[in-house]
């Protein structure tokens, strides 16, 4: 089973040269029991010493393909030919993970801008229909939140609920299965408050790292702290709603969901 990845750089898999930025896409995988890169250090020599391996080898193996990329939004992407890409390789069993938005509301920008309702939705079909037509599945992934409080401090506020909004709006109307990110980050962000969500996203003091050398301000680009958490909401909402999805396809979206390591 291969999982693709379309997005922005929220869950863009980064290199040396933007540490400590880390995408969503890196940890993910993390939450799966199953990955084409295995931890052989779970094998013990001592057979008797093994806990959960027989089960997880039993799973069918996840193999993460991200194509996520910064500054892309819906339009972006497929103007670059990166859901070509995607189109080339993906094939019937697979899932494509879909998360747009942060891009999309660039108003200034005519090479990314999509109105929410309107060539927003559109591209995201185009998105479902690339993983459909060969017997993919498509997920959706409301944007994360941005660390951006309401004048109290008190609440983190949706600065993409437009575009929130319209995807929700079309995963129910067209019966996908849609993990609401924004929701729950910004909930968490809420949280843990304006001071201790910080750590989340890289603000950066200067001098600590070599590829920020005068620091850093940006509540939207995460660090590996900020990465793992949201990725750890975004496993438990694939549990959520693909485990108890009971709409078209739900036998392939709850082996996904089954696909997800306990963490018991």
């Amino acid at each position: 089973m291969k999982i693709f990845i379309a997005g922005d750089s929220t869950f863009q898999y980064n290199n040396s040269s933007t540490y400590p930025q880390t995408g969503i896409g890196q940890m993910l995988p993390l939450f799966f029991a199953n990955i084409a890169q295995p931890d052989l250090a779970e094998h013990d020599i001592d057979e008797s010493k093994r806990t959960n391996t027989t089960a997880e080898e039993a799973q069918e193996t996840a193999t993460f393909l991200n194509y996520a990329r910064n500054g892309r939004s819906t339009k972006s992407f497929i103007d670059e030919g990166r859901l070509a890409l995607i189109d080339r390789e993906i094939s019937k069993g697979d899932f494509l993970f879909i998360v747009f938005g942060h891009n999309d509301e660039k108003i200034q920008d005519p090479t990314r801008y999509t109105e929410p309702d309107g060539a927003y939705k559109e591209n995201l079909r185009l998105f479902a229909q690339t993983a459909l037509k060969h017997g993919a599945f498509p997920v959706f992934f409301t944007p994360i939140a941005r660390r951006a409080f309401d004048a109290a401090k008190k609440e983190a506020i949706d600065t993409h609920k437009p575009y929130s909004d319209a995807m929700k709006n079309f995963a129910k109307e067209e019966g996908f299965p849609l993990i609401n990110l924004s929701e729950l980050s910004r909930k968490l962000i809420s949280k843990l408050g304006e001071t201790d969500s910080a750590r989340l996203y890289m603000n950066l003091r200067p001098g600590i790292y070599a590829n920020y050398p005068e620091g850093r301000d940006d509540n939207t680009h995460l660090t590996p702290d900020g990465a793992f958490t949201f990725a750890s909401l975004c496993a438990q909402g694939i549990i959520d709603v693909c485990g108890s999805w009971r709409g078209k396809n739900a036998e392939a979206y709850n082996k996904l969901a089954s696909c997800i390591r306990s963490r018991g």
